[in-house]
């Protein structure tokens, strides 16, 4: 009797109730409604791959061959935009500046530390 005393894991006969945040809930609720409206009330497969997908193909590959220069139909030179945006992002990036906050002053201890 000792032994199955020693061995005996006790389990409760009703499981523990496990709390779920309602933001949670709510937002598990939004991402399933968002599908379903994507979808087509899930009608349609979001995963289905057309074509050759991420496969790997030889450079030989008459796919790859018939790519040209890169540029899908009626989609602008990208020669003309990337120099416009060149100097759009370079104008851009000399007007931020970020500010830090000023630095604290070493407490008296840390000063004769340092010094």
């Amino acid at each position: 009797m000792q032994a199955g005393l020693a061995n005996w894991t006790a389990q409760s006969v009703v499981p523990n109730i496990v709390h779920e945040p309602i933001s949670r809930t709510y937002q598990k609720y939004r991402l399933y409604e968002q599908l379903h409206n994507a979808t087509n009330g899930f009608t349609i497969d979001i995963f289905k791959v057309n074509g050759y997908g991420a496969q790997k193909l030889a450079p030989d590959h008459p796919e790859n061959l018939s790519f040209g220069d890169g540029d899908a139909e009626g989609e602008p030179d990208t020669e003309a935009t990337s120099v416009s945006m060149a100097s759009v992002a370079s104008r851009r990036a000399t007007s931020f500046t970020m500010t830090l906050p000023p630095q604290r002053r070493a407490s008296g201890i840390q000063a004769a530390a340092a010094r």
